[in-house]
Formats: structure tokens, C-alpha cells, sequence
């Protein structure tokens, strides 16, 4: 019963106060509340506008194609062959030294290279070189562990 009682005291006095700042001027008045809004920014009511969004229009030009590694499905690789993965790429070279310095850490074998594409320069972290397509997988997975993703590529060995 005490707690009825309690609910009804809060419940009046919640009113009191709410009166006491209407006859103040601090409350808009129930009409205010209950009119629909006017927008000034549309003479259509019906046709709201819709944001335009360029970020897929962006993202769709930015696509960067990987070929799969023949020798990375399975096979036991040439030895004319070195793997790497390419753990991440930037524009800022800051942004790459933090993941670089990350993955020393982790005691992977790391650099950066800087790319130019179209007039941008790209910052890549690369992680390697390893011997074989399974050294790879091995590396690979685990940076997948540490929630880091990796592209394999492959470069012909310089003799």
C-alpha cells in the first residue's frame, strides 16, 4: 500500500511542477504540442526528399581486384615464387606505421611501401616475404586471430 501511495504523491507533485512552469512560460501550451509541424523546407507534403549518398558511387570506383593464387589453393608452389600479404593499405603514413609497428610486435617480418595511384599516394603494409604458399596460410591465419584482414600476393623471386 505504501508503494500506491508513493506512486500518487510523485504523481502530483510531477502536476504541480509542470503547472507552476506553464503559468511561468517555460512549457508550451497543449495547442502548440498538438499542431503538426510546418516545414518550409518542401511545398510537397506528400514527396519528402530523399538524401543523396555518394558513397557507394565511391566505393564502387575505388574497387581493387585480387586475382587468386593458383599456387595458394593447394599446391605445394614454385620455387621461383615468394608470398606475401598485404595486411593493410592507407593514405596516411601514420596510419601504416601504427599497424606495422603492430605486427612487429606480433613477430611478423613487416614494411611499408609507398604507391602512387592515379596522383594518391597509398601507404602499404606488407607481411613477409614467406617460402612457401603454407607459411602463408599459417601467417594468414594468424593475423585473422588478431582480427587483422590480409591479401596473398605473389612476386617472382629476383635471382
Amino acid at each position: 500500500m505504501a508503494t500506491i501511495g508513493s506512486f500518487v504523491t510523485g504523481a502530483l507533485v510531477g502536476f504541480g511542477i509542470a503547472l507552476i512552469l506553464q503559468q511561468m512560460g517555460r512549457l508550451p501550451d497543449l495547442d502548440e504540442l498538438t499542431r503538426p509541424a510546418q516545414s518550409s523546407a518542401s511545398s510537397d507534403p506528400a514527396k519528402p526528399s530523399k538524401p543523396r549518398y555518394e558513397f557507394y558511387e565511391m566505393l564502387a570506383k575505388s574497387e581493387v581486384l585480387v586475382p587468386v593464387l593458383e599456387a595458394l589453393k593447394g599446391g605445394s608452389g614454385g620455387s621461383d615464387a615468394i608470398y606475401l600479404l598485404q595486411a593493410g593499405s592507407f593514405r596516411a603514413a601514420e596510419d601504416a606505421e601504427r599497424l606495422r609497428v603492430n605486427l612487429l610486435l606480433l613477430g611478423f617480418d613487416v614494411e611499408t611501401h609507398p604507391v602512387d595511384l592515379d596522383g594518391n599516394v597509398w601507404h602499404r603494409v606488407m607481411v613477409g616475404p614467406f617460402a612457401s604458399p603454407g607459411d602463408l596460410r599459417h601467417a594468414q591465419a594468424r593475423l585473422r586471430a588478431e582480427e587483422i584482414d590480409s591479401i596473398p600476393l605473389s612476386r617472382k623471386r629476383q635471382t
